[in-house]
C-alpha cells in the first residue's frame, strides 16, 4: 500500500517517469515471486531426480559381489573402498558408505566417517526396506541419501547397509548460481519496461493533449467548481441521449433524480415535450420550455471533437418569476389600454353632448345621454349579475370599453355565470380572456356590424370560456397551429403570435385545454379545472 509521502513524490514526477518507477517496482516484485517459485520448484526437482539417482546406485551397489563377500567375511573389508570409488566416479555422487549390521562405518571415501556409527534415524532401512530422502551428515551438512540393505543371496539375511548420497546446496549457493540468469532476466525486463513506459506515456500524452496527471486533476477540479458554482442548469448528453454531466441546478429545474448520470433521458420521468427539446439535434438558442411547474429558457449546443459530434451541452435558466411578471404586465397593459379607450370614448361622448347643447338641441342631448347611460348600465348590469369576481368583472368592463371605441359590440352571453375566484385563478382567466378578446377584436375589425360574444360559465370544478366573433374566421392553413408561439393571423407581422400561445400555456399548466374552430367566424374555447389547482396548492403548502 502506498503512503501519502510516496504518492506526493510520484505526483511530482512526469508521467513517463511515474510509469517507469511503477513498472520497475512491478518487475522486481514479479521477479521476486518468480525466484521463490523457481527455488521451490528446483528443490522439488532436485530431490526427485537426485533421490532416484542415489537410490538406483545404492540398490545396484548393494548387490555387488565384492560388497557381499567382504561383509560376509570371504574377502577383506579393504576390498570395498576401491569398488565404492569406482561406483562414485561413474555415477557422480558425493559419497558411498558401507555400514555393518552394528551400524559402524566399514568403508567410506571420507576418512572422518570410518569407525563412527552411522545414524539411520531419518529412514527405516533397519526394517529391511530401502529408503531415500534428506538427512543430516555427522558433520552437520544436509544431503540427499539412499539407504539400502545388503542381503545374503543364500539365506536372504542382512549382511550390512549401503548409504549413497549427494550434498545438498544451500539457499545462498543456489541463489548465487542463479544470479547471472536473474540479472539477464532483470535487464531484459527493465529494458522492455522502459521502452513500454515511454511508448505508453507518449500515447497517453497525445490523447490528453500533453497534460500531466496533476494538470488533468486540476482541470477536473476546476470543471467541478465551475459546474456547481454557476446558477444556470448544465446538462451534458451523449449521442445515445444518456446524461454525462449534470449540476445541482439542472437537477432542481428538471426534477431529475440524484443518480441521473449514466441514464437515458427517457428513463428519468420527463415529459415527452421536455425530452424532445433536450434531444433536438438542431442548435437551439433561447428556446422557451414549459416543464409544468417552471418556465425555462433552453440553449442547446452540439459538442464536437476532432470534427466529430460526440454529444451536446444544454444550459437552462429559470424564468418562471419573469414569466409571471410578464403575465401580470400583460394584464396591466390590457387594463391600461381599456381605460385609455374608455377615457377616449367618454371624451367623444362629452364632445357630442357639448355640441348638441351649443346648437340648442337640448332634447336630443337628453335622449343621447339617456341612450348612452342605458346602454352602459345594461352592459355593467350584465357583467355584474353574471360575474361575481370583481377583478374578472373589471377586465370584462375594460374590454367592453375598448371594443366600443373600435366600433365593436362586446356581448356577455346569458349563460355566463361565475362566482368569486382565488387570485391565481382570476389571473389565469384574465390572461386567457384578455388574449381571446384581443384576437377577436382584430379578427372582426372591418366586418359589418362587428360583434364579440363572451361566455364564462362555471360548471362544477371547470370554468368554460368561449369567445365568438363574426369575423372571417381562422385560416385553415394555421388552424391547427394557431396556439403555437410565433403563429399569427397577421402573416407579415413577425413580432406577434405570442398571446394565444401564452393563453394555452397558462391553461395547460392548470390541467386545462384550449381549442378553436370556425362557425360563421372564429370560436375560441378554453376549459380550466379549478378544484385541481386548489388541491395542488394545498398539497404544496403541506
Amino acid at each position: 500500500m502506498s503512503t501519502p509521502s510516496a504518492d506526493r513524490w510520484l505526483g511530482r514526477l512526469p508521467l513517463a517517469r511515474q510509469l517507469l518507477v511503477l513498472q520497475t517496482v512491478i518487475i522486481v516484485a514479479v521477479l521476486g515471486v518468480v525466484v521463490a517459485i523457481t527455488y521451490v520448484q528446483s528443490s522439488t526437482d532436485y530431490q526427485r531426480t537426485t533421490g532416484n539417482r542415489v537410490l538406483g546406485l545404492a540398490e545396484v551397489f548393494a548387490t555387488d559381489g565384492i560388497v557381499r563377500s567382504a561383509l560376509r567375511g570371504d574377502l577383506p573389508l579393504s576390498a570395498i573402498p576401491p569398488a565404492a570409488a569406482r561406483a562414485q566416479s561413474v555415477s557422480g555422487v558425493d559419497f558411498v558408505v558401507v555400514v555393518d549390521l552394528d551400524g559402524d562405518v566399514v568403508a567410506s571415501q571420507d576418512p572422518s566417517h570410518l569407525g563412527t556409527r552411522w545414524s539411520f534415524a531419518s529412514g527405516d532401512v533397519l526394517s529391511g526396506r530401502a529408503w531415500v530422502g534428506a538427512a543430516t551428515l555427522p558433520d552437520g551438512r544436509l544431503s540427499m541419501q539412499a539407504h539400502v540393505a545388503v542381503l545374503d543371496p543364500e539365506n536372504r539375511g542382512r549382511l550390512g547397509y549401503v548409504v549413497v548420497g549427494s550434498y545438498s546446496r544451500s539457499v545462498a549457493e543456489r541463489l548465487t548460481a542463479a544470479v547471472p540468469d536473474l540479472l539477464i532476466y532483470l535487464g531484459v525486463a527493465f529494458a522492455l519496461g522502459l521502452l513500454g513506459s515511454v511508448l505508453l506515456a507518449n500515447r497517453i500524452k497525445r490523447q490528453t493533449f500533453g497534460l500531466e496527471p496533476r494538470d488533468i486533476a486540476g482541470l477536473v477540479e476546476h470543471r467541478e467548481a465551475l459546474l456547481y458554482g454557476i446558477r444556470e442548469g448544465v446538462l451534458g448528453l451523449d449521442l445515445d441521449h444518456r446524461v454525462t454531466i449534470v449540476n445541482a441546478e439542472a437537477i432542481e429545474l428538471l426534477g431529475l433524480p440524484g443518480d441521473a448520470v449514466g441514464k437515458r433521458l427517457e428513463k428519468l420521468g420527463l415529459s415527452q415535450e421536455v425530452v424532445d427539446a433536450l434531444t433536438d439535434a438542431r442548435r437551439s438558442t433561447d428556446r422557451i420550455l414549459d416543464t409544468g411547474a417552471r418556465h425555462l429558457v433552453l440553449n442547446r449546443m452540439p459538442v464536437t471533437t476532432r470534427g466529430r459530434v460526440i454529444g451536446a451541452v444544454v444550459t437552462l435558466r429559470d424564468r418562471t418569476e419573469l414569466w409571471g411578471l410578464r403575465r401580470e404586465l400583460d394584464v396591466t397593459r390590457h387594463t391600461a389600454d381599456a381605460l385609455r379607450a374608455q377615457t377616449h370614448e367618454f371624451s367623444n361622448r362629452l364632445h357630442t353632448i357639448a355640441g348638441l347643447l351649443r346648437l340648442g338641441h337640448v332634447q336630443r342631448a337628453q335622449r343621447y345621454v339617456t341612450d348612452v347611460q342605458t346602454g352602459h348600465h345594461q352592459f355593467l348590469k350584465a357583467v355584474a349579475s353574471r360575474i361575481d369576481d370583481t377583478t374578472l368583472a373589471a377586465l370584462v368592463v375594460a374590454k367592453g370599453s375598448l371594443a366600443s371605441e373600435r366600433g365593436v359590440e362586446l356581448v356577455v352571453d346569458d349563460r355566463s355565470q361565475v362566482g368569486a375566484l382565488s387570485l391565481d385563478t382570476a389571473a389565469t382567466l384574465e390572461t386567457v380572456i384578455g388574449n381571446f378578446v384581443d384576437n377577436a377584436l382584430e379578427a372582426c375589425a372591418g366586418a359589418p356590424d362587428p360583434e364579440i360574444r363572451l361566455r364564462i360559465e362555471e360548471r362544477d370544478d371547470i370554468i368554460l370560456i368561449e369567445v365568438r366573433d363574426n369575423g372571417p374566421g381562422v385560416d385553415d392553413a394555421i388552424l391547427s397551429t394557431i396556439f403555437e408561439r410565433g403563429v399569427s393571423t397577421k402573416a407579415t407581422d413577425r413580432t406577434r403570435g405570442f398571446g394565444l400561445a401564452l393563453a394555452k400555456s397558462v391553461c395547460e399548466q392548470r390541467g386545462g385545454r384550449v381549442d378553436v374552430h370556425n362557425d360563421h367566424g372564429a370560436i375560441f374555447t378554453a376549459e380550466i379545472p379549478v378544484a385541481q389547482r386548489a388541491q395542488r396548492q394545498v398539497s404544496a403548502q403541506d
